[in-house]
């Protein structure tokens, strides 16, 4: 079996647990787990954090980032019997092309 560098492994692992294309246009940042007391279905929630990659096309090149927008949680799939919510975060960007972004989503 052939060794990997960490961030390969660590990317591998997560192509494995989220959705399809995630990583394409997402990094995971950071991950928490936290007890769920209340909850007798799962015993912990799971929650991974993702920001968005600059994969701007040259066409949008004027759009400038300026820092993120407000979150958007997910409650995914379950994993190992923890309930898991993705937490992902977007560029918001400006300039002219940075508006016709906003109002396509």
């Amino acid at each position: 079996m052939e060794h990997k560098t960490d961030i390969n492994m660590y990317k591998g692992l997560a192509s494995y647990i989220l959705p399809d294309g995630v990583l394409d246009y997402f990094d995971v940042v950071d991950f928490a787990e936290e007890p769920t007391p209340e909850d007798r279905l799962y015993r912990n929630i799971l929650h991974l954090y993702l920001d968005e990659r600059d994969n701007r096309p040259s066409s949008m090149s004027s759009a400038k980032p300026n820092g993120f927008s407000e979150e958007c949680r997910i409650l995914d799939f379950p994993i190992r019997d923890r309930k898991t919510i993705l937490h992902f975060t977007r560029y918001q960007r400006i300039g002219r092309i940075a508006q016709f972004q906003a109002e396509s989503f």
